[in-house]
């Protein structure tokens, strides 16, 4: 891997694999916020380019770990890297059906990046049961609007999630609860704008400064649900890949449930913690029994209910579980939060 250009917003990544050579131009990702999700927190990352040529998917370097699907000529690809070993994975695949089933054609790149080739045998118990237990927050204006009955938007909240820990547990094996909800019923605790990415940002720090001083190890993931409108039609915002980073501080995510249904909301939910897993939007090449363009992970949200995983988020989620990203959810935490009684919504929003 090279940089072309001085401040290497540009990277060029070479290899040979398969008796064929690949050549990818990558670009460092800027202040780009796609349709319901947000990159890392880091800006140490570069994503593949398209060009007229040849068709790429989702391919990204960051801090020198290279992951991603593509295609060309006629074949489906997907690169990881093996963290322990610090080499890269290649394994290449007829057919989509084929990468449907995580069993492919694998062989040794000869250049000096080591890409090395593998199999998988891909089934629900690869995967090791994980534990993630939800603190929401919910904003005064939500609040407000449901006459300030904590009781429906408890009950909101929890029928929605019955139905998040369905689709979570019966693919990926993962026990998704809610840990305690929290209400600012007496005005917001920090500033909550149209500015999605701002928002969220801001829910970052409270996330790390208020909240886990208090429930520190009884929450994995920290969900703010408002009522103001995103601006350019944004449903929700998430980090990506931080489920475990950084003490889980920017284990977070926002949503806004303006003019939403209770399912439509717990879609969302679904798909921002998604996003906190390390699973990035499918691409057109990305399919699922409901379809091409019909995953949860899809990046626009076209009110079809999505109820299965597309084979690119089965994949990148077994790759991350294999690479240890996933740790810090095997230990399994308390039934439930503490009820912390505390003087909640005093006005001194944090920006």
């Amino acid at each position: 891997m090279d940089c072309i250009d001085f401040d290497c917003k540009t990277l060029r990544l070479t290899f040979t694999a398969f008796n064929e050579k690949f050549d990818f131009l990558l670009l460092k990702r800027k202040k780009h916020f796609l349709e319901s999700r947000i990159d890392d927190l880091t800006d140490e990352c570069h994503f593949l380019t398209k060009t007229k040529q040849e068709e790429y998917e989702a391919l990204n370097v960051c801090k020198t770990q290279l992951n991603g699907f593509f295609f060309k000529n006629g074949f489906y690809y997907k690169a990881n890297t093996e963290k322990q070993q610090e080499t890269y994975t290649l394994t290449r695949y007829k057919s989509l059906e084929e990468a449907n089933q995580f069993c492919g054609r694998h062989e040794n790149a000869s250049d000096e990046d080591a890409i090395s080739g593998r199999d998988y045998l891909f089934n629900r118990k690869l995967y090791a049961l994980k534990h993630v237990p939800v603190l929401f927050v919910v904003d005064y204006l939500t609040y407000a609007q449901s006459q300030k009955d904590k009781s429906k938007i408890e009950n909101f909240i929890r029928e929605g999630m019955i139905y998040a820990n369905k689709l979570y547990y019966s693919s990926l094996n993962v026990n998704v609860s809610v840990a305690n909800i929290e209400f600012w019923s007496s005005g917001d605790e920090i500033t909550i704008s149209h500015k999605a990415a701002q928002t969220l940002r801001n829910f970052r720090f409270y996330n790390e400064k208020i909240l886990k001083p208090l429930y520190y190890k009884c929450y994995r993931h920290s969900h703010l649900i408002t009522s103001v409108r995103l601006e350019e039609r944004t449903l929700g915002l998430a980090y990506v890949g931080t489920i475990c980073g950084r003490d889980g501080f920017a284990s977070v995510s926002i949503s806004s449930i303006r003019g939403q249904t209770a399912r439509q909301f717990i879609q969302t939910f679904i798909h921002e913690l998604g996003h906190n897993f390390g699973l990035m939007h499918d691409t057109h090449k990305c399919f699922c029994l409901d379809g091409v363009n019909k995953c949860i992970m899809r990046a626009i949200a076209d009110g079809y209910p999505a109820s299965h995983w597309s084979q690119c988020s089965l994949s990148s989620f077994y790759n991350n579980q294999q690479n240890g990203l996933h740790q810090c959810l095997q230990i399994e935490p308390p039934d439930e939060c503490p009820r912390i009684e505390r003087e909640l919504g005093s006005n001194s929003s944090t920006s």
